[in-house]
Formats: C-alpha cells, sequence, structure tokens
C-alpha cells in the first residue's frame, strides 16, 4: 500500500515472444562468431610472401609514345614496398623495349596501378610484365 492507503500498481512484467529470443541468439551467435574470427586471424596471421597478379588495362597513343597502363594486386599475405615491375616488348623472340616503374607500397589484398611509356605500339608486339623485387616495410 501506498502512504495514501490504495493499493499500489506494480509494473506488469513483459515475457518476450519466441521471435525476440530468435533474433537476440542470432544477434548473439554473429557477434561471438566475429570475434572468434578476428581473434583467430590476429593469432594466426598470414606470412605468405607478397604474390604478385599484373595485367595490362589499356593502351593509348601518348604525344610521341604508347602509354601502357597496367594493375598490380597483391593477393599474397604480406606488404610489397618499393616493389619493382619490368614490361618487356618482344618482337618473335627478342627484346626491343623494356621499362621498369616502382610502386612505393602494396599492401597485402591491395591494388595499385601505373604506366609505361613505349616508343613501339605495344598492341603489335607481345608484352611480359614481370615483378622484380621487393622489400619489407
Amino acid at each position: 500500500m501506498n502512504p495514501a492507503g490504495a493499493p499500489s500498481k506494480s509494473p506488469k512484467t513483459r515475457i518476450a515472444s519466441p521471435l525476440e529470443w530468435a533474433v537476440a541468439a542470432v544477434g548473439v551467435a554473429l557477434v561471438a562468431a566475429l570475434i572468434g574470427y578476428l581473434g583467430y586471424v590476429a593469432w594466426r596471421g598470414d606470412e605468405q610472401p607478397p604474390r604478385i597478379a599484373l595485367r595490362v588495362v589499356d593502351i593509348e597513343r601518348a604525344g610521341e609514345h604508347w602509354l601502357l597502363r597496367f594493375h598490380a594486386e597483391n593477393e599474397g599475405g604480406q606488404t610489397a614496398a618499393d616493389l619493382r615491375i619490368v614490361a618487356e616488348l618482344f618482337r618473335g623472340r627478342e627484346v626491343i623495349e623494356t621499362g621498369e616503374v616502382t610502386l612505393q607500397y602494396l599492401p597485402a589484398g591491395g591494388r595499385g596501378e601505373g604506366g609505361f611509356f613505349f616508343r613501339e605500339n605495344p598492341r603489335q608486339h607481345r608484352v611480359r610484365l614481370s615483378p622484380v623485387s621487393y622489400r619489407t616495410p
């Protein structure tokens, strides 16, 4: 009873529905899975060296030269700093021109792009792009 003598009203207790319990359980499971995955990745790490995939994106005229644009993707588990990439133009088996470019920083899973200038039209020759060296930052 309250001081005025009237019976006190207690708040009604609401019971959660099965749907609310199911949603809460899914939420807890997702959070636990995310924490577990992040812990696993942090504990295990990825010791795979950089694995560089290179592909030609475009070739266009650039003044008196030809510009060959490329994309580089690091599919490995470690960062590649000062990544040197060489491009070679072949006429048959003979290398007729070469170019070199350095990408300063290519993190694991990251992408970079660059270009090579050639005197010869790369569309008329076989092109080979090769990663040459990198350093660990």
